[in-house]
């Protein structure tokens, strides 16, 4: 009996071990989200200060993910803020644009992290796809109203729950022709809106 619980515990042991760690600056990304809730502009540009610090990695709007039937766009949307956020991190961090036929986009060469911010029209669903990523894939997704019932699923795996409207999920490695499929569905009477966060390694 004593060997089997030995070794039930050293396979519990290797499992958790084989599990890869939470990115500790996706984490802190989707606190600095989380505290912009009814955050006054003072916030906004506090997190603008703390992510294009010189010591951070450079992030980028995930403006690549396109759009999805079912978003809800106009007056009262995203409340956040972040999609301003990001493009100012992303000014302050780079040069900027160079024509008008540039965009942003989460596959920028030596850039691993990316965010952008939607709003889901009640009791729909909203679809996205991204291409062109590369290596150990994990989002995490931060609703403006942390009791929202919002489910989250990337590559159809359900989003973890992180507490205060806070989901995880690591998708694994991908290679760069893989579709990624993200969804989110809105299960309440009203638009909520949500914040993608990615953290893009671009290598194997």
């Amino acid at each position: 009996m004593m060997k089997r619980l030995t070794f039930l515990v050293l396979l519990c042991t290797a499992v958790s071990i084989a599990l890869p760690a939470q990115d500790a600056h996706l984490t802190r990304m989707a606190q600095g989200v989380a505290g912009l809730r009814k955050a006054k502009t003072e916030a906004r540009n506090r997190l603008v200060a703390e992510w294009s610090a010189s010591q951070m990695p450079k992030v980028t709007l995930l403006d690549n993910l396109g759009t999805s039937a079912g978003e809800a766009r106009g007056k009262g949307c995203n409340p956040f803020m972040v999609n301003q956020v990001v493009t100012y991190v992303h000014n302050r961090q780079n040069t900027g644009m160079v024509s008008k036929g540039d965009y942003f986009n989460s596959t920028e060469k030596d850039v691993h992290y990316s965010a952008i911010e939607k709003t889901v029209q009640p009791r729909q669903t909203v679809t996205y796809s991204l291409t062109g990523h590369i290596g150990h894939q994990q989002f995490m997704f931060v609703a403006y109203d942390p009791k929202a019932k919002l489910t989250f699923r990337v590559g159809g795996k359900l989003a973890t729950d992180r507490g205060n409207g806070v989901a995880f999920v690591d998708l694994g490695a991908v290679s760069r022709q893989d579709a990624i499929a993200i969804t989110v569905t809105n299960d309440t009477d009203k638009a909520q809106s949500f914040v993608i966060l990615n953290h893009n390694p671009q290598r194997r």
